[in-house]
Formats: structure tokens, C-alpha cells, sequence
């Protein structure tokens, strides 16, 4: 038995009606894209009948498109000039506009940033709702061939929008003072902790030998590492500069523990070489200047603050990007 079309039969009502929400909102869609790129005084619609294939598999241009420029919205701590040209005299084109919304959503294009495979971005602790213990790690591939301007670039939400520039960092820094801040250059295998919240010293900066110091007064997420020397390995260091303490010198000091400054009032049995050793020796200036000429005092560690009060990442459904100087995808987390 043949069955044939029946006019008068309708659809059922939802499936119609669902049907032509979607159809009319794809055509306002449609003609707001047309409108923003120049409708029909757009010279691409005088070049013929034959496009490149859409998007994502191609951008969706015709062969031969001649230059059609956008006005991209400014993000924050930027500008934009007229026709479509950033404060630093960037293009931004419809091809690169749809190239970083293809990056956004993880397609791999040619516009990937240069740097891709010598970085990667962590989550790490991007969930947490606290500023200051919400955090992500770039890491330097070793295999990287150069020092990279870390501090060019950016991080984004391609969810929320928001994002936040990287700034430069201390390279030695020291608490209770103004550090100077630096263009940030990582080196090949380098761990770069980018923390929302604010510095308990002020300032961005590079980890060192003595850096676990800061740890005796102040919170640091993520926790810093306490390299420095056992306190009666410095005074061993000072036995073989001269100095020559007594007995109730070195006990004291074998009871001491690393990366801390002792508070309590020292013993006059002790001496007074003993007690300006351990007051003046044994503090992260003390242990600075005498350690900051070894080998490997630097370690190749940066804590990089962002200086907000908020949280900056969602706790779910988000996707974090690593932008580069250009604009381009470096890396991208989701979770």
C-alpha cells in the first residue's frame, strides 16, 4: 500500500512552533552579521557567486576578498581606534576575528600563536572562590629555545569575558619595601603562578633560595618552598670564615629551624658574635647576601598577582585562554 503526503495533516504544534522560533532567529542573526560587516556597500557582494567553505572548516569568504575591517570590542586597559585598528595598530580583520572565536571554541587553526607548543596552562586551583588562594600555572616547555615575554600576554574567559593582563614581576624582591617590578622573561622550564588575588609583599616576583623566609608571617598560595640552609650548616659556614663560637653557641643553634627568625630573647651566654649570627644571619636579607652569588640561588619560579578582590574564574563551565602579544591562543583549560 502506497502512502501518500497528506496536506491537511499538520504538525504537531511544539515541534512547529520551536521550528520557526529557530528559523526567524537565525535569520535576525543573519541579517545583524550582514549589517555589521557592510551589507551591501561590502565589495564581496560584487565578486561572484563562489565562497571558501564555512565555518569552521573554512571562513567563509569569498576567494579574493578584499580587505573588510571590524570594530572589535576593547577589552579592559585597552583601546581601539577607527577602522577596526587596535591602540597598537593591529588589523583586526573578519578572517582573525572568526580565526579567535574558532580558537575559543578548541578548533585548531593556522592562527594558533607561535608559542603553543612550548607553553601549557593548569587549572591548578581556578576553582576557588577566594582571590587569593585562586590560582593557574603556565609552565615553560624545557624544550623551549628562548626566554619568553610572559608578561605580553593575557588570560580570558571565553565564557564570563573577563580577564586580566599579565604584568611584569620582582626578580629579587624583599619584604616591607617597594619592589620594582620587571618585564617577566621565563626561561625554558619555568612554572609561573598566576594567583587572582594580591601579593602579601606588595609586588609580583621571582622565587629564590631564601624565599621561604616570607612563609614565617605570611600565607602564600601556593605554598612557598623552604630551601634555605639548617641554621648550624650557615654556622658552619661561619666557622670556616673564622668565626670560632662556644658551646653554648652551637647547641643553641642546632635547635633552630630553617627559614625562621627567632623571636625569643637570646641567652648572654651565647656571646655576642653568637647573637648578631643568628639576628643578622639568620633573616632572608642575612641569607640574601650571603647566597645570592651561588649557583642556582634563582629558582626558575614566579608568583605573578593580578591585584583583584574577587574571584576572576567560575567554579564550573569555564574555559580559560592563554593569549598572546597578537591576540593569538598560546593554550586553553576547560573544566
Amino acid at each position: 500500500m502506497k502512502t501518500f503526503f497528506n496536506p491537511r495533516k499538520k504538525l504537531p504544534r511544539g515541534a512547529a512552533a520551536t521550528d520557526l522560533i529557530f528559523f526567524i532567529l537565525f535569520l535576525v542573526v543573519l541579517g545583524v552579521v550582514w549589517s555589521l560587516t557592510g551589507g551591501p556597500d561590502r565589495s564581496i557582494s560584487r565578486e561572484g557567486p563562489f565562497l571558501n567553505p564555512p565555518f569552521p572548516l573554512g571562513d567563509g569568504s569569498a576567494y579574493n576578498v578584499p580587505g573588510v575591517t571590524l570594530r572589535e570590542p576593547s577589552r579592559p586597559g585597552s583601546s581601539s581606534g577607527v577602522d577596526g585598528q587596535s591602540n597598537n595598530g593591529e588589523e583586526r580583520t573578519v578572517t582573525s576575528l572568526i580565526s579567535r572565536i574558532r580558537a575559543g571554541f578548541g578548533f585548531v587553526n593556522e592562527d594558533t600563536s607561535p608559542y603553543a607548543g612550548d607553553v601549557s596552562l593548569n587549572v591548578r586551583s581556578a576553582r576557588d572562590t577566594d582571590a587569593n588562594d585562586q590560582y593557574v600555572v603556565i609552565k615553560i616547555n624545557t624544550g623551549a629555545k628562548k626566554p619568553l615575554r610572559v608578561s605580553d600576554w593575557r588570560l580570558e574567559s571565553s565564557v564570563t569575558q573577563l580577564g586580566a593582563d599579565i604584568n611584569g614581576a620582582a626578580y629579587l624582591p624583599f619584604s616591607g619595601q617597594v619592589n620594582p617590578e620587571l618585564p617577566l622573561d621565563a626561561q625554558p622550564g619555568a612554572v609561573i603562578n598566576i594567583i587572582t588575588g594580591k601579593s602579601p609583599i606588595g609586588a609580583s616576583f621571582r622565587t629564590n633560595f631564601c624565599t621561604g623566609y616570607f612563609e614565617q608571617f605570611q600565607n602564600f598560595v601556593p605554598k612557598l618552598d623552604e630551601q634555605c640552609l639548617e641554621p648550624i650548616e650557615e654556622l658552619e659556614e661561619k666557622i670556616n670564615d673564622g668565626f670560632v663560637p662556644n658551646e653554648a653557641c652551637i647547641n643553641y643553634v642546632e635547635r633552630l629551624d630553617p627559614c625562621e627568625l627567632t623571636l625569643d630573647s637570646l641567652p648572654s651566654a651565647l656571646g655576642q658574635q653568637c647573637q648578631n649570627f643568628i639576628l643578622n644571619d639568620l633573616t632572608y636579607s642575612g641569607c640574601v647576601a650571603e647566597h645570592k652569588n651561588d649557583i642556582g640561588f634563582y629558582n626558575n619560579e614566579w608568583y605573578v598577582y593580578l591585584n583583584r578582590d574577587q574571584a576572576l574564574w567560575k567554579q564550573k563551565n569555564e574555559r580559560i585562554r592563554l593569549i598572546d602579544e597578537n591576540g593569538l591562543i598560546i593554550d586553553a583549560v576547560s573544566y
